[in-house]
């Protein structure tokens, strides 16, 4: 501004509130386009993408309304010349460009954060089918925790199964690496002892031997393989109604390690919320 200038106390005062202004998007802008480049990139090589809620055409354009806006008002305040500083019509632009920008940041900050989460802590999924009612419900969905290592016995996993046209799947571990499952009568079997299993009605769910249509069938576990079981495993878990049987590891084999996502934590209803 030009020092030999005398302004009465009104553009003093947008000047001054001009100068507050610029100094906080100065610092705010750069560091919003740089945690929108960076979820961009976390995006895109997460490994759990499939599971992020952000990942959403939603929140695409959301994110990108607000890049386009932060971007807008760094060409907006560089083309701007120190005499048009003093016009009030400027100050209600800095006035505009800074509400605006510091309620839509908020996308790109929880974007941010729940992609970090989703990466490295912990994923929501919704549930799909009834392979796992009574216990898990199709208008339900849950947390999973990515950080076991190991999974005991009765774990509530998710896992990817590669041959199956939905190959995100929710199932319960019962045989652990090196175990010998056997299924029986109508029961399970892990090293020729009966398994307890208080998470189903036997007078009502009977474990079938799905690929051989016997009474009896045997799996041996690998190392870093798992033996996972549908807590619905004849389709009949739900007395209301008649579903299809759980699809596990009587019909796709054991499931190596290293396609296991995590281990549920949390269960609570859906609400088409995550759909």
């Amino acid at each position: 501004m030009n020092p030999e200038l005398e302004f009465d106390d009104a553009t003093k005062e947008r000047l001054t509130d001009i100068k507050y202004l610029r100094s906080k998007l100065k610092r705010k802008v750069p560091f919003v386009l740089a945690i929108i480049v960076i979820h961009r990139i976390l995006v895109f090589i997460d490994p759990h993408q499939d599971f992020n809620p952000t990942f959403t055409m939603v929140f695409d354009l959301l994110v990108g309304i607000t890049a386009v806006l932060a971007l807008t008002y760094l060409l907006f305040d560089h083309v701007m010349k120190e005499i048009d500083l003093e016009r009030p019509l400027s100050h209600r632009l800095y006035k505009l460009f800074h509400g605006v920008l510091d309620y839509i940041v908020i996308i790109p900050y929880l974007v941010f954060v729940v992609t970090v989460m989703n990466m490295f802590v912990f994923s929501f999924s919704p549930i799909s089918g009834t392979s796992m009612a009574p216990s898990y419900a199709d208008d339900e969905a849950v947390i999973f925790s990515h950080l076991a290592n190991d999974y005991e016995r009765y774990d509530v996993i998710i896992l990817y199964e590669e041959s199956l046209t939905d190959p995100y799947l929710i199932k319960r571990v019962i045989g652990l690496p090196g175990e010998t499952v056997e299924i029986k009568l109508g029961r399970v079997y892990i090293d020729g002892i009966l398994l307890a299993e208080p998470y189903i009605d036997d007078a009502v769910v009977e474990t079938t031997c799905v690929q051989t249509n016997g009474s009896s069938c045997t799996f041996v576990v690998g190392e870093d393989e798992y033996f996972v079981l549908g807590d619905n495993r004849d389709g009949q878990a739900l007395p209301s109604e008649r579903s299809g049987y759980s699809v596990d590891s009587r019909t796709f084999g054991m499931v190596e390690k290293q396609n296991i996502f995590g281990k549920v934590i949390f269960q609570f209803r859906d609400f088409n919320v995550l759909n």
